[in-house]
């Protein structure tokens, strides 16, 4: 008689007992209570490859072979939770090509590294696209998507919907900033709770990026030291001078923009002072870091 030569029922008996063992990780538990005495004698190896046979058999006979090989044999996907970053810089890029790679080197190397670069490219012909490219190949934190070429406002909006980090983080493609800026800001909102974080800036020349001004916090301001703690109820005095009107100088917590709906106007310009002054006018608190680490290029065309 044929080694494997077993009825059906004592063939599906085995299929269902290999599946069980394999699961389980037990051959030795299914070598000694097989039903067929002949397989007690036969190498490891050999009962291995004489299970397989067996287990299709028995899957021909009771249709059960593409569940229970699923279960163990094939591959499965990995179920780990993927943690959301803490941040989410969010870039409109447009025509941007002579200082996007100074902009993500910039921001990819900051001391605090968990992070998430959202480059919304915004109708650019130049070779933008493919500084972008190269920046999301070696680095899995920068992502790239296309906008409809509406404008900065759209841009901006696309990547906050596809932000997934606890804090926003708004930067233009010509720009560059301090490596500690991150942990700065998120040292600040946590422990201030304020809903937007301000910091000191400087303006650049465009061509070369020589200085050309720095600039303080608004006098009210810096003669209310309690404000660089967070204090609340700041946004009317935080308008004066030209602090309110700009976004890349600031960090926002996710949570507080999408509660309140604030979003960049579709407008050709100025959106993100629109931006920026609800914001502020609607936050509890706010938070000031007496440093300049942004870096503002003036006169650069579409970036």
């Amino acid at each position: 008689m044929p080694l494997f030569h077993c009825g059906s029922a004592t063939i599906a008996r085995l299929g269902e007992m290999q599946a069980r063992a394999y699961r389980a990780g037990h051959i030795r538990y299914l070598r000694k209570h097989s039903v067929c005495p002949a397989l007690s004698a036969v190498p490891p190896f050999l009962f291995r490859l004489a299970l397989d046979v067996i287990g299709c058999k028995a899957a021909s006979l009771r249709g059960s072979w593409s569940g229970w090989s699923q279960g163990w044999s094939q591959p499965r996907p990995s179920t780990a939770h993927v943690v959301a970053p803490a941040v989410s810089v969010v870039i409109p890029v447009s025509h941007a090509a002579p200082y996007i790679r100074e902009c993500l080197d910039s921001v990819l190397a900051q001391t605090w590294s968990d992070l998430e670069v959202i480059c919304v490219v915004n109708g650019s012909t130049d070779a933008t696209r493919v500084t972008l490219e190269d920046f999301r190949i070696r680095d899995a934190r920068v992502r790239v998507v296309a906008a409809d070429g509406s404008g900065a406002a759209a841009a901006r909006n696309a990547g906050m919907r596809l932000a997934r980090g606890r804090y926003l983080w708004f930067m233009d493609g010509d720009d560059f900033c301090d490596q500690r800026l991150c942990a700065a800001a998120v040292h600040r909102v946590e422990t201030t709770r304020a809903d937007v974080v301000a910091f000191r800036f400087d303006e650049r020349d465009a061509a070369g990026g020589a200085l050309l001004a720095t600039f303080a916090f608004p006098p009210a301001i810096q003669r209310r030291g309690a404000l660089r703690d967070g204090a609340p109820g700041v946004g009317g005095v935080f308008c004066e001078g030209n602090f309110a009107g700009s976004v890349w100088n600031k960090r926002f917590r996710a949570a507080f923009i999408r509660q309140h709906g604030i979003h960049f106007p579709d407008t050709r310009a100025s959106e993100d002072t629109a931006f920026a002054v609800q914001a502020i006018r609607t936050a509890t608190r706010i938070g000031l870091v007496d440093e300049v680490m942004c870096h503002c290029r003036r006169n650069a065309a579409d970036a």
